[in-house]
């Protein structure tokens, strides 16, 4: 009996079980509570980092390095307008920090470390980028300030045109807007000899503020392409007639300057002269008042080294054209020359071009 009770099982102890399976629950509570403080605490680190102004400039920088403009305007704004958009301001961008941005870093202004604004500069070799970060008022999950970025404005610039004022303005492809012109324009000075004003052609002007880059100007004059000279932020338009219409407006200068030549020289008279004028200026007056009958008789009258300048449309009833020659007389055998050079303005008038004012350069 000694032997069985001896190899006889013995019951299991209720209070040791009863600890150990307590001891194991206690444990795996305070894994649980550790990894919940080590996740909140990650996370909380994670937040705060995050939260930091120089951080949010710092990732905005790597999608400029990867060339990820949409994500990066996406995440910092800027004022646009119709000269400003996302091809602009990318551009802007790339000229101001170039192209390599692997050794860019990013630096906080200092005195606005308590304000809610913030500046960063995202600099390379000296070369400076602004980000402008604002406390939006809004609090992350552990209450710290959630900012907005947003990116410092080109320096602008403005652009002034000077035109024909028939001529149409294009700038990058579309027409300049009319509230761009300034309401006055004034009479081309060469036919300011007119005595009504109103029927001299006229120039516009042209005033476009708040441009971030240098346009392209085009232009026309009566369907014609003109020519556009730009010198900074200054764009002067001027306007050549087409090929056939300059052939005959060169001509008619050419014409109408020997005659007066030839007039001055006693080689030809006022009437021959005034079929070229037109009677309704203070050019007329003067040419018809003046007096030829001091010049000394001579044997012949001609014409050399004829050239011919500038010649600039006004529209389809104005025109001015330069051109010079080597007037001479012959006297006594004696070839006197008289080097000339002028600037003809003219007019249509009843379907016919006359002159309102010849210019001695």
């Amino acid at each position: 009996m000694a032997k069985k009770a001896r190899y006889a099982k013995k019951k299991p102890d209720k209070k040791r079980s009863f600890f150990k399976w307590g001891l194991l629950g206690f444990g795996a509570l305070n894994i649980v509570i550790i990894i919940a403080a080590f996740s909140f605490l990650w996370g909380y680190l994670e937040e705060y980092e995050a939260s930091r102004p120089r951080t949010a400039v710092e990732e905005y920088l790597v999608l400029l390095q990867q060339k990820d403009y949409p994500a990066a305007f996406s995440k910092a704004s800027f004022e646009k307008n119709e000269f400003l958009d996302e091809g602009v301001m990318t551009r802007h961008i790339e000229r101001t920090l170039g192209e390599d941005l692997s050794h860019a870093i990013v630096t906080e202004v200092a005195g606005y470390e308590n304000t809610d604004e913030r500046k960063c500069d995202i600099v390379v070799d000296r070369k400076k980028l602004r980000v402008h970060l604002k406390n939006s008022g809004r609090k992350s999950r552990h209450n710290f300030p959630v900012w907005e970025m947003s990116l410092e404005s080109p320096p602008s610039q403005k652009l002034t045109v000077t035109a024909p004022a028939q001529a149409k303005i294009m700038m990058n492809g579309k027409e300049l807007p009319e509230r761009f012109r300034k309401p006055e324009t004034t009479p081309v000075a060469s036919f300011s000899t007119l005595k009504n004003p109103a029927l001299a052609p006229r120039t516009a002007f042209y005033e476009v503020n708040g441009l971030f880059e240098q346009p392209e100007i085009t232009a026309t004059l009566d369907g014609v392409p003109a020519q556009v000279t730009t010198d900074g932020t200054t764009v002067t338009v001027s306007a050549t007639p087409p090929e056939n219409t300059l052939n005959s407006y060169q001509k008619l200068a050419e014409d109408a300057a020997k005659v007066y030549a030839a007039f001055i020289t006693k080689d030809n008279s006022f009437t021959g002269y005034k079929k070229y004028l037109h009677t309704e200026t203070t050019y007329y007056d003067e040419v018809k008042g003046f007096y030829n009958g001091w010049y000394s008789d001579h044997e012949k009258n001609g014409y050399e080294n004829i050239k011919h300048g500038k010649t600039e449309s006004y529209g389809e009833s104005a025109f001015t054209a330069e051109i010079s020659f080597d007037y001479f007389i012959m006297r006594n055998g004696k070839k006197s020359v008289f080097p000339s050079s002028y600037v003809l303005s003219f007019l249509k008038k009843d379907g016919k071009m006359l002159l309102v004012n010849l210019e001695v350069k």
